[in-house]
């Protein structure tokens, strides 16, 4: 464990695969250190004592998923896959968030800025990108937004606010968190859902949320960057409930292997005290009864 601490601090990791059970540091310290150190490296706990607790553990310290032994091959490399591809599209966002403030601090005007945007976005991005103000004001959403929305391609945006786009409670999350730290900080990324057009269900989306101020630092409008991860996060919730379920699965077994030892030497007393009492003893009947 300690020797893996070591290589993330001084080299480039994307993964880290690491046994529950470990010498001088074990998997569960190793994870919050290697999470203190860069969340952005995804790490995968594996163990050959299952418990259910302890999976749930180290998912809530941010471990991307908890295999058990023996491993399956195919298996292993599907959650590594996952979970590669969860860091790109977090790497992926931070680019875009990146290249889009490139392109706001080249701005001439606000009408400039938006066409030049406008034109870059429609052509390039499949996620969901708009811009709102402070208020809440929905200003712009590009082509593919607007799809996810039902809205047509030309249609008018007046009078469109974030509340329309956005069930109740993730529109509470933007209002009473994302949107002050966004003000305070720059920028902020999470999770919210999108309300989907008309006989679709709400989408799940991970959303980078960048502030614009005026050279006073006042914050003149909000841009966002949005990707659907509404499958992405199935296939999580599936995986870990199946692994749970094995988790489960495992323990029970290990109870099982364990009863039936006790019942072996039960049986194998019971066996040698009917032999060793007479026919006619009244307590052969009842050791027989056990056996």
């Amino acid at each position: 464990g300690e020797e893996a601490l070591n290589l993330v601090r001084h080299r480039r990791v994307d993964l880290v695969l690491a046994d529950i059970m470990m010498p001088k540091m074990n998997g569960m310290e190793l994870l919050r250190a290697v999470k203190a150190i860069s969340p952005a490296i995804e790490v995968i706990m594996m163990t050959a004592y299952a418990s259910v607790d302890d999976a749930i553990t180290a998912l809530n310290n941010g471990a991307s998923a908890y295999l058990t032994k023996p491993l399956n091959l195919d298996e292993v490399i599907a959650v590594v896959r996952e979970a590669l591809l969860k860091q790109h599209l977090a790497r992926e966002n931070t680019r875009l968030v990146a290249a889009l403030q490139r392109e706001l601090a080249e701005r001439i005007s606000a009408e400039v800025e938006l066409e030049r945007l406008r034109a870059v976005i429609e052509s390039t991005t499949t996620d969901f990108v708009s811009m709102s103000t402070p208020d809440g004001e929905v200003l712009y959403i590009n082509r593919h937004g607007r799809e996810v929305l039902g809205l047509g391609e030309q249609s008018d945006l007046h009078g469109l606010t974030l509340q329309d786009m956005h069930p109740a409670e993730s529109y509470a999350v933007l209002r009473d968190s994302a949107m002050p730290a966004a003000a305070k900080s720059g920028v902020w990324t999470g999770e919210i859902t999108y309300k989907g057009r008309t006989g679709r269900a709400s989408i799940l989306t991970s959303m980078t949320l960048i502030s614009h101020k005026s050279p006073g630092g006042e914050v003149e409008r909000f841009s966002t960057i949005s990707r659907d991860i509404t499958q992405q996060r199935s296939l999580e919730q599936r995986l870990m409930a199946a692994q749970r379920m094995e988790a489960v699965g495992r323990v029970a077994g290990g109870v099982a292997h364990d009863f039936n030892n006790c019942l072996q030497i039960i049986l194998g007393h019971a066996a040698e005290m009917r032999d060793r009492l007479q026919p006619m003893d009244p307590l052969r009947e009842s050791v027989v009864a056990v056996l």
